[in-house]
């Protein structure tokens, strides 16, 4: 079991940035190859753009880099007062919070929001090891759903 408390089939763990090598490919809880290396899944990058539309709603640009080519990923929000592992899908619905990643391993989505994202939140971004957009749900943890960036809004 590692930081988020997920249970690994005997053999596999999760990768420990301190002495496993970059190239050390990288496994589901389950023992499913995930397709990168440590290198490449630490390499990945995001920025977000946020755009004030009127007090109730916002919209958000999520740009991507390094991430997996034709690689499934979904974009959530934990809410400053949300309970540890409460995800919401970015877009409030589910519908339009998944994007694919370009050959290059690039992606761009942008997403109405409201109510606006509340300062101290957290948006993540999630790769779907079975290539599959979980709408609602991220899937599950550690199986299907593998949390890759994460960053926090000022408060």
């Amino acid at each position: 079991s590692g930081p988020q408390s997920i249970t690994h089939d005997q053999g596999y763990r999760p990768a420990l940035l301190a002495s496993d090598p970059p190239t050390a490919p990288l496994f589901s809880a389950n023992g499913a190859p995930l397709g990168v290396t440590l290198g490449k899944w630490i390499s990945a990058t995001g920025t977000l753009d946020i755009t004030p539309l009127n007090r109730d709603a916002e919209t958000v640009a999520v740009h991507l880099d390094g991430l997996s080519p034709y690689g499934t990923y979904s974009v959530f929000v934990i809410g400053r007062d949300a309970q540890p592992g409460e995800l919401t899908p970015l877009d409030g619905t589910g519908s339009g919070n998944s994007v694919v990643a370009d050959e290059g391993g690039s992606a761009t989505s942008t997403m109405l929001v409201s109510p606006v994202l509340a300062g101290g939140s957290a948006i993540v971004v999630i790769f779907h090891s079975d290539g599959a957009p979980h709408g609602m749900s991220p899937g599950a943890p550690g199986v299907t759903s593998h949390t890759q960036l994460i960053a926090r809004l000022p408060k």
